[in-house]
């Protein structure tokens, strides 16, 4: 099944987002205790579930029309931030949730989850999304192992 580059992206974030998530949370763990390490969890799976939600959002209405696109990422923001808010409201009279824990883990996962997949983006026409791996790349017309 071909996927859309954004949700191929989000997809690929996640990934990582699951392979790294344990530092975080075992750290906050260590130097804060058990809240510390659950409001961190919390923090990063709503940060992965928002890209996963953009992803989706954006794929659907990029089948609509342009217009819809550029519409749906407008409004989108707002409602999936809206939808943040909404988590975190529900989840401050939790005892076992540090509300400074979780909200410095939203700002940063977001941001450091972005750094991460940033190199690992083709921002060409030819391949959008992820950058293809090296056996998966065609060589360019024209392009021949002799001239080299």
């Amino acid at each position: 099944m071909v996927l859309s580059p954004v949700v191929e992206l989000a997809q690929d974030l996640a990934r990582r987002a699951l392979f790294l998530a344990p530092i975080p949370v075992v750290g906050a763990y260590l130097v804060a205790g058990f809240d510390a390490g659950l409001s961190v969890l919390l923090g990063i799976a709503i940060s992965v579930a928002n890209f996963m939600l953009s992803a989706y959002i954006l794929t659907w209405a990029s089948k609509q029309s342009t217009a819809m696109i550029a519409s749906t990422s407008v409004s989108g923001y707002f409602i999936r931030v809206s939808l943040i808010a909404a988590a975190v409201w529900l989840l401050i009279d939790v005892e076992s949730v540090s509300l400074i824990w979780l909200t410095l883990t939203l700002v940063i996962s977001h941001l450091g989850l972005l750094l991460l997949e940033l190199p690992h983006v083709s921002t060409t026409i030819a391949h959008p999304g992820l950058k293809p791996k090296a056996a998966d790349r065609k060589p360019a017309a024209g392009y021949s192992k002799e001239l080299l």
